[in-house]
């Protein structure tokens, strides 16, 4: 999907608070409802 899209892992995500992601982040970070609170 990377490769067929031009997008790569350190493309910065639009975000709106204000907090800079990385695709590369936002795929590596754990689903909220599986994450132990």
């Amino acid at each position: 999907v990377l490769a067929h899209s031009g997008a790569s892992l350190n493309d910065q995500l639009p975000n709106s608070n204000g907090i800079s992601v990385t695709l590369g982040e936002a795929l590596m970070a754990p689903t909220v409802i599986y994450v132990k609170k």
